[in-house]
């Protein structure tokens, strides 16, 4: 049977929709919050599954095109806006928002050990700071685990 006609083991309902406010992740030096994040869940909490697809347009709207990433490598990165070369992480704030299809938009706020230009002053994730590898156990940054860490709040596999 189908999770999309499972019923809670425990309550006894379906997956219904529902709207967490507010989630958030901590992992090392890393802390990711989304705000109206949508999903779906029984009464109880136990039967949760996602409400959109997380995979192309979600992660699209928020990693490739919508938070800062510098380019280059890491420990070579440079600016992503004016190419300039990039120094020392410090503590940065980055913010994108998903619009997806019959949702409101769903907001991200990200901080985490990242750059500030120099000489433009765009802040920005290092290269491959939310890249997803072929496992599921393949997020090794503390930003990649911190996401995963809010999604899991509210029982949702990454």
């Amino acid at each position: 049977m189908s999770l999309f006609r499972r019923r809670c083991k425990e309550c006894g309902e379906s997956p219904g929709p529902k709207v967490a406010a507010h989630l958030q992740g901590q992992a090392g030096t890393s802390e990711v919050e989304f705000t109206d994040f949508p999903y779906q869940a029984c009464a109880c909490g136990r039967l949760a599954r996602w409400a959109f697809d997380p995979g192309l347009d979600f992660s699209e709207q928020l990693f490739d095109g919508g938070v800062a990433t510098a380019q280059g490598r890491r420990g070579a990165s440079e600016c992503c806006r004016c190419g300039a070369e990039l120094g020392e992480k410090s503590t940065v704030v980055l913010t994108a928002s998903a619009h997806l299809n019959g949702f409101a938009p769903i907001a991200m706020r990200a901080q985490l050990l990242g750059y500030r230009c120099p000489a433009c002053g765009l802040e920005q994730a290092p290269p491959g700071e939310f890249d997803v590898g072929t496992r599921p156990s393949a997020h090794s940054t503390d930003s990649g685990k911190a996401l995963e860490e809010a999604v899991r709040s509210i029982g949702l596999s990454p």
